[in-house]
């Protein structure tokens, strides 16, 4: 789920910092706005992803000696425990992925910005 989990994350970390980056009373300062974009597209990036990490699971924990096609084994998913089995583990994985990504991403603004001092 790299692919689009990459893709959701930094489209939607892209929209919530320029959100963030453009109130008016700026509250908050620069570490805490990429924290907030981050756990932002960290919320996006989980819930888009998590139907495939939970069939993708299910798949690995098969007994069965070959596993069903993904789109029954997600009929039979939500006929037997709803929409929200498809969201199992959900807030771990936010968790975990709020706080990866707020770290990575305030280092990652941060060489940024010092890489472009050392151009001038």
């Amino acid at each position: 789920a790299y692919l689009p989990g990459g893709s959701v994350w930094w489209a939607a970390y892209g929209g919530a910092r320029a959100a963030v980056g453009d109130a008016s009373a700026r509250p908050f300062g620069p570490v805490a706005e990429q924290y907030i974009a981050s756990t932002w597209a960290s919320f996006w990036t989980v819930f888009v992803t998590s139907p495939l990490d939970v069939l993708k699971t299910r798949i690995q924990l098969s007994k069965e000696s070959r596993s069903p096609p993904l789109l029954s084994m997600a009929r039979s998913l939500v006929a037997s425990e709803g929409v929200l089995g498809l969201y199992r583990g959900f807030l771990p994985r936010w968790s975990q992925a709020s706080i990866f990504s707020g770290s990575v991403i305030s280092v990652y603004e941060h060489l940024k910005l010092v890489c472009k001092k050392e151009r001038h």
